[in-house]
Formats: C-alpha cells, structure tokens, sequence
C-alpha cells in the first residue's frame, strides 16, 4: 500500500495497492477497501473503495480531514478468499 506516508490533513491524495497471489501473480477481480478509525476516542469511521486498474492494481483518493493517529484496515475479497491488515498512521496538520 501506498500513497499514506505524509498525508496532511484537509489535503486529497491517491491510494495505492498491488495484489498479488500465493504465486505473487496479479489478482484481479477482487473488492479492495480501506477504513479508517481512530485508534482511541470512537471518532467516526472513513471507507474508501479502490478502483480497479488491472494488473493486481488498485487505486483510491482519500482526504483524512483531522490530524492525528489513524488506524488504517486493509481488506481485500475474491470469492471466498479473504485478506485483512492493520496499521497506524500519523496524519500531519496543514
């Protein structure tokens, strides 16, 4: 995943991710998505569908209008496959 490293907040930016299989193959044909929630404070949640680009790629604009820690799940779904992460991030102010 891409394009969350030096986010600002109230700023657009683009979002990417490469899928790829246990054969390191591209995955098409899969629902990926991001949500977003703040990791203490109930803050409400962000969702973000990504477009299919081909070639395992997918790709999202997002703007996080708050500044602060993040957690951001990665979810990807073909069938009955499955996949979800997690990780923190750090959105700057303006």
């Amino acid at each position: 995943m891409s394009g969350l490293e030096g986010l600002h907040a109230n700023q657009s930016g683009e979002v990417a991710v490469t899928v790829r299989d246990k054969a390191e193959k591209p995955l098409d044909g899969a629902t990926v998505r991001i949500m977003l929630k703040r990791p203490v404070g109930g803050q409400a949640e962000k969702d973000l569908v990504f477009a299919a680009l081909g070639a395992g790629k997918y790709q999202g604009k997002m703007q996080i209008e708050q500044p602060g820690h993040w957690v951001v799940i990665l979810r990807i779904e073909r069938g009955q496959d499955k996949y979800e992460t997690a990780k923190e991030i750090r959105v700057l102010e303006m």
